[in-house]
C-alpha cells in the first residue's frame, strides 16, 4: 500500500512538470514568433 501512494504522488509530479513545460515551451514559440516577425518586417 505504501509503494502505491509514493507512485501515485510521482505520477502526479510528472504530470505537473510535463504541464509546465508545455506552458513554457509555448511561451518560447511565441517569443520566437514575435522575433521573427521583427526581423521580417
Amino acid at each position: 500500500p505504501r509503494t502505491d501512494v509514493v507512485i501515485e504522488r510521482f505520477k502526479v509530479d510528472i504530470s505537473e512538470v510535463k504541464q509546465a513545460a508545455q506552458a513554457e515551451e509555448r511561451q518560447l514559440e511565441q517569443s520566437l514568433e514575435r522575433q521573427a516577425n521583427w526581423i521580417v518586417a
